[in-house]
């Protein structure tokens, strides 16, 4: 009878970060990932895709592997634009999911992480996303949401085999780089083999190798492959890869589309709503985990993290609000250009007091962009000719309040 395992619940919110400006990192892995994956991988902590047992003496010949790899939580843009087109709340990806984890042996995993080979989900997958992507359009991805099953259902105290019936995909294993001819994968079908009837032996191109079941979700692994791919000519004009040239088409295509830097419009929508953090779980106050992984705190015990986040959300609060208000016609931009030039200097001063090096933070790039957009009109005037004519108010070259005065003197001429 197999011990009943404690499986914790997956973290909610972005990978935590210690330090700034350049020296931002990603914490520590918590060990509680290993227990997460091993609850619910048909192979447990054994190799995904050789089967290979874990040495419970040195624990170095398996190895955990995310599929995508994640340092992309340091991307910030990014990982908003997949929230979104995902049809998660903002800042609530994290990669240390155990829909994004496998365990490989060092070998396996080290070709991955450079490209030697990649995992190709079923067709008809891609082919349920793209439709649900292209339903969504540029909102945010309710559909696709619901197309994903996005999250299997949380594990609580189980039995391990009970965590192990549902929420499984299946994989066909592909070499990306010639290399892989040097490689040889043996399928062990046995712990401990001691004759060679125990394992069997394939070549590359693994042709013959069986499909490979695992509880990895489809979109990582899309994005994993997507964001490898870089320029698909390369990839689609590979006569070895014909077999899967449309999975590659379809993946290249959801890529470009989820990966997409989001416009304003988008990143403020009201249905792209931000986490929470104060529901999201803290660690225990006697936990064993490494110090590393718990956030930073300020002199008062509160999350470093978290504050900055909530100055973002104040700061985002305060770009919809200004929006919410601008004038309904540029007839009325001159007459309240003092009042908005005085909102943009509150703005540009709380950006000044937030990190604007921090990656996970809206930059004062953005915050001027943002306000800048509120005025991205044309405005008609008359010239000193008496000619009627029309410009965008705003010039790439122009300030913000360069870009009001010249708006005011405009419409004073035309007045």
């Amino acid at each position: 009878m197999a011990h009943p395992r404690t499986v914790f619940d997956s973290p909610e919110g972005r990978i935590a970060t210690t330090g700034s400006g350049k020296d931002v990192e990603l914490t520590n892995r918590k060990t509680d990932v290993d227990r997460r994956v091993q609850a619910i991988a048909l192979t447990g902590n054994k190799c995904l895709i050789e089967h290979r047992a874990n040495s419970e003496s040195s624990h170095m010949s398996i190895q955990l592997c995310h599929i995508f790899g994640r340092a992309n939580s340091l991307n910030n843009r990014l990982m908003t634009s997949i929230e979104y087109f995902w049809g998660l709340k903002k800042y609530s990806l994290n990669l240390d999911s155990r829909y994004n984890c496998m365990y490989a042996g060092n070998d396996l995993h080290g070709m991955f992480d450079h490209g030697g080979w990649c995992l190709i989900p079923e067709k008809q997958i891609l082919l349920d996303y793209q439709e649900a992507t292209n339903a969504d359009g540029f909102h945010h991805g309710k559909t696709l949401y619901k197309a994903m099953h996005p999250e299997p259902k949380k594990l609580k105290d189980t039995d391990e085999d009970e965590s192990k019936d549902d929420n499984h995909y299946t994989y066909k294993l592909v070499p990306l780089d010639s290399e892989m001819k040097k490689t040889l994968i043996h399928r062990f079908h046995v712990e401990v083999p001691t004759d060679p009837s125990h394992f069997t032996t394939y070549f590359y191109p693994f042709n013959d190798l069986p499909p490979i079941r695992s509880h990895i979700h489809p979109k990582f692994v899309i994005i994993s492959l997507g964001k490898l791919m870089g320029n698909p000519y390369r990839f689609l004009s590979d006569n070895r890869l014909a077999p899967y040239h449309e999975h590659l088409t379809i993946i290249n295509a959801l890529w470009t589309k989820w990966s997409k830097e989001l416009r304003p419009s988008q990143e403020y929508d009201d249905e792209f709503e931000e986490l929470d953090l104060d529901d999201e779980p803290r660690p225990p106050k006697n936990s064993t985990d490494h110090h590393s992984y718990k956030a930073p705190t300020d002199k008062k015990g509160k999350s470093k993290a978290d504050s900055d986040r909530r100055t973002t959300r104040s700061l985002s609060k305060k770009l919809k609000n200004a929006k919410d208000s601008q004038v309904a016609s540029t007839s009325q931009i001159a007459s309240t250009s003092d009042a908005t030039m005085d909102n943009a200097d509150a703005l540009e001063a709380e950006t000044t007091r937030s990190d604007r090096t921090d990656p996970g933070r809206i930059r004062e790039t953005i915050v001027i962009r943002q306000v800048e957009d509120l005025f991205d009109e044309e405005l008609e005037y008359v010239d000193d000719d008496g000619n009627r004519k029309r410009e965008a108010s705003r010039s790439p070259t122009c300030s913000i309040r360069e870009t009001l005065s010249n708006a005011g003197s405009k419409r004073a001429r035309k007045e």
